[in-house]
């Protein structure tokens, strides 16, 4: 049976077309759906900390103009000839990448791997739109205890999982976390879930620490009155076992190495707009330290949906805009003064 491509036409995608300065453009004709892909309906997206990196012209994978938007959750209205386990009507989260299937790394299970693994919005398939298609493999429905603002934060959520355990963070050990932005926080309820004992976060706005400790950290450290470090060692003299890096910044990193505890793992989870960085060498012969990175993810989602229903996620929600006030919905993200924390849009079209 022949689709009916009509209904999906007039659509429109956000790009930034330079820095500071993001639009809707129309997306152009529909095409047919892949066998193995289906189309989706945006309830909501997202905005990200990448896209605010993407935004500021400032991204180090990313060139100007762009489409953007991968965090997403809407109803399936149309399925591929080969897809058997999803059906239209269902409402679900996306896992935003493509990947080749074929390589070693995708046969032995390490997707997030692959040489050839590309995020959608890289590819021009923003999802700051109405209707887009993605491949049925990395589309999850979505519990219906979930409500859709929640289940929106559901991409995130599987960063900060893949954070923690790229961290291999463990019960009854201690952290660090570095950023009280979205996936600094939801790392620290990650952290909480699975049993860690001493949860810190530092980060510089007040409102955020107070929403991390709702979350489950246990101690938070303002950057504005505190040193890292040295108030780290107060509450954890050997220092603590783990640290994540959810900012980006040089300062922070090394802020997290000088934390952790002999043999310690510090994890860079934030996106550095730096690309070139000067850090204490000698400190990963004299204390052993690993220092490992985090990139998009590898079998997190389920395990993200699961928490999602047990994590109050609405409490990061603080603004809600249509897509064709994209332009403001950026600047209310992108101002420090804001309370801007998850910024949701929704087609108003």
């Amino acid at each position: 049976m022949t689709t009916n491509l009509d209904q999906y036409k007039n659509d429109k995608v956000v790009f930034v077309d330079e820095p500071g300065k993001a639009s809707l453009h129309y997306k152009g004709e529909p095409k047919a759906l892949k066998p193995d892909e289906v189309r989706i309906e945006a309830i909501y997206t997202c905005l990200c900390g990448s896209d605010l990196h993407t935004f500021r012209g400032r991204h180090p994978s990313v060139s100007l103009p762009a489409t953007i938007g991968h965090e997403m959750v809407g109803y399936i209205r149309e399925v591929g000839s080969e897809v058997k386990n999803l059906h239209v009507g269902q409402r679900v989260v996306v896992e935003p990448l493509q990947v080749c299937g074929t390589c070693s790394a995708c046969l032995q299970g390490k997707y997030s791997y692959c040489e050839d693994m590309k995020l959608q919005y890289r590819i021009g398939n923003g999802f700051l739109c109405k209707y887009v298609a993605v491949p049925a493999r990395f589309t999850y429905p979505v519990p219906d205890e979930l409500d859709d603002e929640s289940a929106a934060l559901c991409e995130v959520l599987a960063i900060a999982v893949r954070g923690v355990r790229r961290a291999h963070v463990h019960m009854d050990e201690d952290v660090l976390i570095t950023g009280a932005g979205t996936v600094g926080l939801l790392a620290a309820a990650v952290c909480s879930k699975i049993g860690a004992r001493k949860i810190i976060i530092a980060d510089r706005i007040e409102q955020k620490l107070e929403l991390a400790k709702e979350l489950g950290a246990t101690h938070t450290i303002n950057t504005t009155v505190d040193n890292i470090q040295e108030k780290v060692r107060k509450i954890c003299p050997l220092g603590t076992d783990k640290a994540l890096e959810c900012v980006g910044l040089e300062a922070t990193l090394v802020d997290c190495l000088q934390s952790v505890k002999r043999g310690g793992t510090v994890t860079q989870v934030g996106i550095f707009e730096k690309k070139e960085l000067t850090l204490p060498a000698p400190i990963f012969i004299t204390r052993e330290l690993t220092l490992t990175g985090c990139q998009s993810y590898n079998f997190d989602f389920e395990a993200a949906i699961d928490l999602a229903c047990k994590i109050d996620l609405k409490k990061l929600v603080t603004h809600k805009y249509p897509l064709t006030e994209i332009q403001q919905a950026f600047d209310t993200f992108n101002d420090p003064h804001s309370g801007a924390i998850k910024v949701l849009l929704y087609p108003d079209w």
